[in-house]
Order: structure tokens, then C-alpha cells, then sequence
């Protein structure tokens, strides 16, 4: 198996969100919640080890889950790229990051970020101005060495640019680029897609500019234990704000009335009036977790209330999620037809003809890649995508959310019309649709 090393990456950081499985730590409060500026969407605090110590903990919880020994594969894989690379990235990278780190997520107005995601991954890159991690670190010689080979051999182009290291990397093509920048002070490290950010990270922020300072978080921790050696922050207040000030997001939710129904379930105070916080320490006997923040997340006198508000919100957040299988469904079908009508101008007859209905993707070989790269096979719930064709006629159908046809279609062209239940068949016919779901669903 050929080692990919963006997955070391992307394991790394899943890694990281693992560190409720760390050791106990010592008396005392995080170093770095005094590096981290108050009120941000999320942030996730760990103490008291290292990445090493916490990739060998995920590996363990996942040979004690999985049905397959993954170790020794996962130590060939680093095996062969400590050969390439020249260093350990177990020894020079993974176990020099700790035995604090942290992340940080906050967003700016969400349709300001919509406006810098249509100019491509560099506008969001500039938009995310607080957004990354930070950790304390032992070796930072060691560190800046083993991490800049490997994102060589991960083909990023690297720069020094005012005391830090600027890494860009392609997103599909040449032209599409985004840029994430890091940097080491003394014992810090501060990773992210803005220097500013950075450079803000690798020094405590004065008194009144650190996340413990934000008025949320001092309502949700003034209940909770500094002292765990894990910490998980999330700022519902702001997240509602964001919601309640988007126009995309209004519009949005003005366009699918089921999506607004929950939306609004969430906006209200037992769900969204307080953030909401968390903390995990490990004992001898297991791991000691505590949380504080709205009664409908957490327990407490507000079940009932939320209990309502979930039989309310519930039903209609899974009429929304089928809303969307079925307009993904309705979207394929189109693209697939589209493709055939295009061959059908090349070749004046249509795909076919076909032995019954069979597999959508049957046609792949007639129609990809010259028509399309990629043929649909399957519909948004996963039932597979159906196709008629006698060469003069096609058809092409999805059985619905129970994945059964209700009828064969390819008889009497005149039954059809809109539906309304989300297990009744789509049904596309020579150019349009013949059996289609409208207004609400069932």
C-alpha cells in the first residue's frame, strides 16, 4: 500500500480531537487559554501529552474496535516515509508537539465568508482570520526540519516571509491555491491561514483580550474546572448571531420551510442562550467528564421543554434531510439525461436498446468519459439508479426512500404527474420529468 502523506496530515489533526484520552495533568490551568482572544465560535484545549503518546492511543482504540490489527501496517507506512524523508515523524514531529495544544475556530460573517469562497480558496484563507493551532513544543529546530520535508515531499511550495513560514499548496489546479502560515517562539507553536493570527498566538494576550475574559465563557466556566486536562468550548450565543445576521442564510432558510423550523427550534433560549462548555480528566477508575451550558444540551429542569422543542425539530430536520436526498436525486437524474440526449445528437438514436430495466451505470461505457466524466449510479439515498431504453424512448427512474419501484415504467406513458411522499419513484422521460415530487413530502 503506497503511503499518501496528505492522510499523515489529516490524521494528525483527527488525532489531536482525541485527547480526552490523555493522561491526568498536574494542578493548574491551561497555558494556553491566556494565547487564545476572547469570544470564538470553538475551541478544544489538551494537556499533559504529546502526538506521539496520542496517535499510539488511537491506534490502540481502534485494534480494540476494528476487526484487523492496524499497527503494523501504520508503522510500514511510517517506516517508508521516515526513509524519505530523511527524519522520524514520530520522534522529530509527533512527539515534540505537546503537552499542551489547542484549536481554535472562528468565522466571520457568514456572508462575507460566502463572498470570499467565490473568489477561491485564497479568498477564504484571507477571510479565516481566526482560525487554527496552538500548542507548546519541545525542539523547535527538530520540528521546523522534519515538518518543512514533509510538506515538500507533500509538493506544498515553502517561503520565509516576516519570521514565519508560509506554506501554499494547489486546491484541483495551479491556478487554485490557498496559503496556511506557521511560526515558533520560544517554546509555541501557532499554525494557521493568517499571519496575523499566528504571530497573536505565540504571545499571552493582556489582560481583558484572553478567551477567559469573554463574557460567555466566564458564564458557562465559572462552573466548571479549570484544572481538567481537557477542555471543549463552544460560543452558542455567536453562532446564533451569525445565523440571525446572514442574509444568504435567511434566504436559505425562507426557500425550505422544514430547514427553518428547526432553525428557528434552535434560535430559541434553550438552546442557544448560554454556550456551552466541557471538561475531561482521567482517573484511576476512568475519565471523569463534566459539562455546563444550555438545560436542553445538558440535562437538567430544562428536559421537558426540550423534549417539546426536539418533537417539534426532529421530525422536520429528517423531512429536510430527504428533502435534499430527493433533490440530489432529481439533479443526477437530469445530468445523466442530459448526457444521453447529447449522445442521441452524435449517434441519432438513443443509448440501448436494454433488456428490461437495468443499472444507470451500464451506459458508463457508452457515455463517459466523452459525455460525461463520471456516469451517477446511484440516487441520494443510495438505491441504485434505474434506465429503459428502446433505442427510440428512454426512461430513467430512482425508486425512492424505500428503494422499490411502485410500477414498470416503461408502459403507459400517460400515468405520471407530481408526488408527494418521499418513497414515490422519480421518473424521467425523454427530456422531462414524468413522475416528480411537489410541494410537501410525506
Amino acid at each position: 500500500m503506497r503511503f499518501a502523506p496528505n492522510r499523515l496530515i489529516v490524521a494528525v489533526v483527527l488525532l489531536c480531537c482525541s485527547a480526552s484520552w490523555a493522561g491526568p495533568r498536574e494542578t493548574g490551568k491551561l497555558r494556553l487559554l491566556d494565547h487564545i482572544a476572547p469570544d470564538p465560535l470553538i475551541v478544544f484545549a489538551a494537556g499533559n501529552t504529546n502526538l506521539a503518546e496520542v496517535y499510539d492511543g488511537w491506534v490502540e482504540m481502534v485494534n480494540r474496535f476494528g476487526v484487523e490489527d492496524i499497527r503494523p501496517a501504520a508503522e510500514k507506512n511510517l517506516a517508508e516515509l521516515d526513509q524519505k524523508l530523511g527524519c522520524s515523524v514520530m520522534q522529530d514531529l509527533l512527539a515534540r508537539v505537546g503537552p499542551e495544544y489547542a484549536f481554535v475556530v472562528d468565522l466571520p460573517p457568514i456572508d462575507q465568508l460566502m463572498g470570499s469562497m467565490a473568489m477561491g480558496p485564497g479568498g477564504v484563507g484571507d477571510t479565516l482570520k481566526n482560525l487554527g493551532v496552538l500548542a507548546v513544543i519541545d525542539g523547535p529546530q527538530a520540528i521546523d526540519g522534519c515538518l518543512r520535508k514533509l510538506l515538500e515531499h507533500a509538493e506544498a511550495r515553502i517561503t520565509d516571509e516576516d519570521g514565519l513560514v508560509r506554506i501554499e499548496m494547489d486546491a484541483g489546479s495551479p491556478e487554485s491555491t490557498f496559503s496556511i502560515y506557521y511560526g515558533m517562539e520560544g517554546d509555541l507553536f501557532a499554525m494557521g491561514p493568517s499571519p496575523d493570527f499566528v504571530r497573536a498566538s505565540l504571545k499571552p494576550r493582556s489582560k481583558g483580550a484572553r478567551l477567559t475574559d469573554g463574557v460567555d465563557f466566564a458564564k458557562v466556566f465559572k462552573h466548571l474546572d479549570f484544572t481538567a486536562e481537557a477542555l471543549t468550548y463552544v460560543n452558542l450565543p455567536r453562532a446564533r448571531e451569525l445565523v440571525e445576521d446572514s442574509a444568504f442564510v435567511q434566504a436559505a432558510l425562507a426557500a425550505e420551510p422544514e430547514s427553518s423550523v428547526v432553525v428557528a427550534a434552535m434560535m430559541e433560549p434553550e438552546f442557544s442562550g448560554i454556550g456551552f462548555g466541557g471538561t475531561s480528566v482521567r482517573t484511576d477508575e476512568g475519565t471523569l467528564t463534566t459539562s455546563f451550558g444550555p438545560s436542553s444540551l445538558s440535562g437538567g429542569v430544562g428536559g421537558a421543554s426540550s423534549g417539546i422543542i426536539a418533537a417539534i425539530a426532529v421530525p422536520n430536520l429528517l423531512n429536510a434531510i430527504d428533502r435534499g436526498k430527493q433533490k440530489r436525486s432529481m439533479a443526477d437524474i437530469r445530468t445523466a439525461a442530459t448526457c444521453i440526449e447529447e449522445y442521441s445528437i452524435d449517434n441519432n438514436v438513443y443509448p440501448g436498446p436494454t433488456d428490461g430495466w437495468v443499472p444507470l451505470e451500464q451506459f458508463s461505457d457508452l457515455l463517459s468519459p466523452t459525455y460525461i466524466r463520471e456516469l451517477p449510479s446511484v440516487d441520494g439515498w443510495g438505491h441504485t439508479l434505474l434506465v429503459w431504453s428502446d433505442g427510440e424512448n428512454y426512461r430513467i427512474v430512482s425508486p425512492g426512500k424505500d428503494g422499490e419501484l411502485e410500477r414498470d415504467w416503461s408502459g403507459d406513458s400517460t400515468i405520471g404527474g407530481p408526488t408527494s411522499h418521499f418513497t414515490s419513484d422519480i421518473v424521467f422521460e425523454n427530456g422531462s420529468f414524468r413522475a416528480w415530487p411537489k410541494g410537501t413530502q410525506q
